[in-house]
């Protein structure tokens, strides 16, 4: 994919919003090519379907059917959440990858799916300590072992894990330690360096990315720098790591015209058209069902009162606590921030570096950035 390209709606944009009509246009062209071609409206045969989707990029769409949701497609706009996770998730597919390659295939057969008895200076054993002690994404690594004791069964199997905001925010704050802990790992090559180097990069302009993007108030200038942390990344996944991904392309081009069309439109940043927090929700509402004691007609009086009790009662009564607070915990392996929507921690702006390590020398040996 050539970078320097752009979405919009001017003479020079390579890519413009899709209308209604476009759509419908579309619709209408695949509807009249499977009457041509006697293929049913929606055969599953893999024939068919291949003769259909070559057409449909033929003509430069990817639209089959008329959209339900009809002409309220138009006001569809990017999810940040979900956008996020996938990016988090390639960026840890690559690093994982990484260490597969740094360890070796020779170590890794002696290991016989015992991902513990390999060395704790093989890069692998780091990545999964890093991910286990400083970063405490547990969840992330269980499946990393138990993906690593079944691959002599499946050895062509890769590594498949669905992220969600708890792993975005932890690779957010910690993707450095990662990087950092396979940069000192003993034999690396020059080549590997540089992948990690890039992967470092792509991180720091990913989390950028993030905390503009995910917000619900933004500024002009805000949107400004999202749009040079968008470009980038997605230079950084092009140029440098060779990741053309529908994700990367989301990012990198459509998520700033978004921000920016929806700033000029209500005022707002893309971050009102977040997923944040919806599931988590719906998942502490299902709890609270669970619980009630009054019969179905009084059930939700039950859960809606024990949602209030939670989220405003509590705090407004014990305001000091403190998981209400903002800023960090400090003392741990690694700072911990308590706010937990922050994207870029808090401990950055004092005694770490931007990228989030510890800045023990003069200039950070990842970002290369100085704390001033």
């Amino acid at each position: 994919m050539t970078i320097g390209r752009t979405l919009g709606t001017g003479p020079d944009s390579t890519w413009k919003p899709w209308n209604y009509e476009r759509r419908l246009k579309d619709a209408q062209a695949v509807s009249d090519f499977k009457r041509k071609k006697k293929i049913e409206e929606f055969s599953k045969n893999r024939n068919d379907r291949s003769k259909v989707t070559t057409f449909i990029s033929s003509i430069g769409s990817r639209q089959e059917f008329v959209p339900y949701l009809e002409m309220y497609v138009d006001e569809v706009k990017p999810e940040p959440l979900h956008n996020t996770n996938n990016a988090w998730q390639a960026w840890n597919s690559d690093i994982l990858t990484s260490a597969m390659k740094m360890t070796g295939n020779q170590d890794l057969a002696k290991a016989n799916g015992n991902i513990d008895a390999l060395s704790r200076q093989s890069a692998l054993a780091k990545y999964l300590s890093c991910l286990e002690g400083t970063m405490k994404a547990t969840r992330l690594a269980k499946n990393v072992r138990k993906w690593f004791a079944e691959r002599n069964e499946k050895s062509n199997k890769n590594f498949q894990y669905r992220f969600t905001g708890k792993e975005s925010k932890i690779f957010c704050w910690y993707f450095a330690y990662l990087c950092k802990e396979l940069k000192n790992t003993t034999g690396i090559t020059q080549s590997m360096l540089c992948h990690v180097t890039s992967l470092a990069y792509s991180g720091l302009c990913l989390r950028n990315s993030v905390a503009l993007y995910s917000r619900v108030h933004i500024t002009e200038a805000d949107i400004d720098t999202l749009h040079k942390q968008c470009e980038l990344y997605f230079n950084c996944q092009v140029l440098m790591l060779g990741k053309t991904t529908p994700t990367a392309w989301t990012i990198g081009k459509a998520i700033p015209y978004y921000t920016s069309e929806l700033h000029k439109e209500l005022g707002y940043g893309l971050g009102l058209n977040s997923m944040q927090g919806r599931e988590a929700k719906h998942a502490r509402l299902s709890s609270y069902s669970q619980n009630t004691t009054r019969g179905k007609r009084l059930r939700w009086w039950q859960i809606f009162k024990h949602e209030y009790m939670e989220t405003m009662w509590l705090r407004l009564h014990e305001p000091t606590k403190l998981s209400y607070r903002s800023g960090c915990v400090v003392g741990d392996e690694a700072p911990r921030p308590v706010k937990k929507e922050l994207y870029i921690p808090s401990w950055c702006n004092s005694t770490s570096c931007y990228c989030g390590l510890p800045l023990l020398e003069a200039k950070c040996d990842i970002c290369n950035s100085e704390n001033v």
